[in-house]
């Protein structure tokens, strides 16, 4: 019986030792952090996604709060997408409290984030700062969907 028992913990470590030998430094996750802006404006909210050039690997993001994100990333070269919206104005919610107001957001034109923007993850704590030029693009142009739905958010 103990010699059964010494075999099982003997393949117990042996697979927990391939396990640790199977993970590559490109699999370990990276903390990174950075701020993302639009012709150099911080983007007030939205989500930044970091996707494997190569193909290889998985897509990592994470939220973007008044133009900063902090995320997990892969090491290697990445794709940057985004999406974000703007503050147009404030609004009351709530007709007991008009003074206390909200952020009212509205997205920005799509060719926004259709700029090719790519980084290379390197390192932990690393530092990823992202601007989307926009050069040519109207930043005040309703999103397209409200032209087709005659509406806004």
């Amino acid at each position: 019986m103990a010699l059964r028992s010494n075999a099982v913990a003997a393949l117990l470590i042996l697979c927990g030792c391939a396990i640790l030998v199977g993970c590559s430094n490109k699999d370990r996750l990276y903390k990174i952090s950075g701020t993302v802006t639009v012709a150099g404006e911080p983007i007030p909210q939205g989500t930044i996604t970091f996707t494997p050039v190569d193909g290889v690997g998985r897509d990592c993001g994470a939220k973007i709060i008044d133009g900063k994100f902090e995320a997990q990333v892969t090491r290697g070269e990445k794709r940057v997408k985004c999406i974000g919206a703007k503050i147009i104005g404030q609004i009351a919610h709530d007709p007991l409290y008009p003074d206390r107001l909200t952020n009212e957001y509205q997205d920005y034109p799509e060719e926004v984030f259709k700029e090719e923007i790519v980084v290379e993850i390197q390192k932990n704590k690393q530092v990823v700062d992202v601007n989307f030029t926009a050069e040519g693009i109207d930043l005040n142009a309703p999103p397209e969907h409200e032209h087709e739905h005659g509406h806004s958010h």
